[in-house]
């Protein structure tokens, strides 16, 4: 399967919350695995984040797509690089979290907010 590097991050995301369910040993369900405080429960899944951008843990598992080779040292840094960046579209996204909030304020204010060239 080829992943994008945001979809390799959310899965290694998502394996943090579920080595924490797995690995949680507590007196009562209620205080263990994914029913614990909020900032406790994403320290798992933040830690595993770390590991895509690790050239050798990607080196552990990850395939060329066409001839099933082990990834190179090289392609395994690259991708790490990709992953750990988190810069592709910034731009775009700030400008439409821009536009969304200047939406937003047009919505819900008494007074339109002000324009881009006032």
């Amino acid at each position: 399967v080829l992943l994008s590097p945001a979809q390799l991050t959310t899965l290694y995301h998502e394996m943090g919350h579920a080595l924490h369910a797995l690995l949680s040993r507590a007196p009562s369900h209620h205080f263990g695995g994914l029913r614990v405080a909020q900032d406790f429960v994403e320290a798992p899944s933040t830690l595993m984040e770390r590991f895509v951008s690790h050239p050798a843990a990607l080196a552990l598992w990850a395939t060329h797509l066409h001839s099933g080779r082990a990834i190179t040292p090289r392609a395994a840094y690259a991708i790490a690089r990709a992953a750990s960046a988190g810069g592709f579209g910034r731009a775009i996204r700030l400008q439409l979290d821009a536009a969304n909030a200047m939406l937003d304020l047009h919505l819900h204010s008494a007074s339109p907010p002000p324009s881009a060239t006032e």
